[in-house]
């Protein structure tokens, strides 16, 4: 294989492959460190796969001549970034690569065996969505993805596609993030491997359209000649809108800016025990016009009182702060409406008006 390809372009691909498809946590086979380089007809195609999800990204270059070879994804990463900024070459002959720009010359191993790329998939189920929509979505409720092996049903996201509307779901036990859209396509139901689609994300940029083809096990998703399979994650999803009541008790409408910076100031004597275990939650109460917020631990306490609409029951409930802010994160709303059904029920986050969002958190009992 001999190829000329503009360094920047390949870098750029490399990172964008690599961020899409990063190495497993727990590398299984050493071939899952490698990327496959695949040069013919005036394209280089590169692939990574982590047996959780698969990327082709193919970059035009002048393919001298065809082949292809398996690297080191990282040392091959290295090497492209530190090169001179002219066109590289990129030859693979003695079962090694050299890659040549100006006068410097940097040779790797390549390895003799053969690369999985992109599984067959029967497609099932197709339909497109807006590149925002699907990246937004996905990254408004992967912080809520479990990220443990004892539950792994909820280390997926759950993607549901029923009257015209997309629901993408996360749940890590504590804590549920809801987003949702209007949406032109069939019925939908599946579980994806939440951790790869948060990563296959960050590759998508720009205007225009994702494809997405689902099967019993993977899904395939395209976009810009950049084709990414993400698994689907087995077994039976928590029943979440069961926890999703209809009518709160108490439903406080705030500014985002002003509570945001509230629990920030409350974070500052905030303390956990082993395992991230709360040692005391922050505290909520209300009244007619305000809600209080008190936070106490070794390192100090907390306590301020924010003015905003309160309809309802007074409320009392403990919470994780982390949760809170974790969830504000991903609000961009100048105003919300938090929902409170009692002590022990769940907290809510809800836009003023709209139903594209909700996070939902458990609260934590006070002393």
């Amino acid at each position: 294989m001999k190829i000329a390809i503009d360094k920047s372009t390949l870098v750029q691909a490399l990172d964008t492959v690599t961020k899409a498809v990063p190495t497993a946590g727990k590398v299984i086979q050493p071939m899952l460190e490698c990327i496959l380089f695949e040069a013919k007809d005036g394209t280089l195609k590169l692939v990574k796969n982590n047996l959780e999800s698969t990327i082709e990204y193919p970059i035009e270059c002048e393919v001298i001549s065809p082949g292809s070879a398996i690297v080191n994804a990282k040392m091959v990463c290295d090497i492209a970034r530190k090169m001179p900024d002219e066109e590289l070459d990129i030859i693979v002959e003695d079962k090694k690569m050299n890659l040549e720009a100006g006068k410097a010359v940097m040779k790797m191993a390549v390895i003799d065996s053969d690369y999985p790329g992109i599984p067959d998939i029967t497609s099932k189920i197709s339909f497109e969505v807006a590149k925002k929509l699907f990246v937004d979505a996905i990254n408004g409720v992967a912080f809520a993805v479990y990220e443990g092996e004892e539950k792994p049903t909820l280390t997926g996201i759950k993607i549901n596609i029923e009257d015209g509307k997309a629901e993408f779901v996360a749940i890590d036990g504590y804590m549920v993030a809801w987003q949702s859209f209007k949406i032109d396509a069939p019925e939908a139901d599946t579980l994806l491997c939440g951790k790869s689609l948060e990563n296959v994300s960050k590759s998508i940029t720009g205007e225009g359209m994702v494809n997405i083809d689902l099967s019993d096990n993977f899904a395939l998703i395209t976009t810009d000649n950049i084709k990414v399979s993400v698994r689907v994650v087995e077994g039976t999803y928590m029943n979440y809108k069961r926890y999703a009541p209809s009518k709160f008790k108490t439903e406080v409408r705030i500014n985002t800016k002003e509570l945001t910076q509230s629990l920030e100031r409350a974070m500052l004597v905030f303390e956990s025990g082993a395992k991230g275990v709360i040692s005391e939650p922050l505290k909520i109460t209300s009244k007619a016009d305000s809600i209080r917020l008190e936070m106490k631990s070794e390192k100090g306490s907390f306590d301020e009182e924010i003015f905003c609409n309160v309809f309802g029951e007074d409320v009392k409930i403990g919470l994780d702060p982390r949760k809170l802010i974790t969830c504000l994160k991903h609000v961009t709303d100048k105003e919300i409406i938090l929902g409170f059904s009692g002590e022990i029920a769940p907290a809510f986050i809800m836009p003023v008006e709209g139903e594209n969002y909700r996070y939902m958190i458990l609260p934590v009992r006070t002393k």
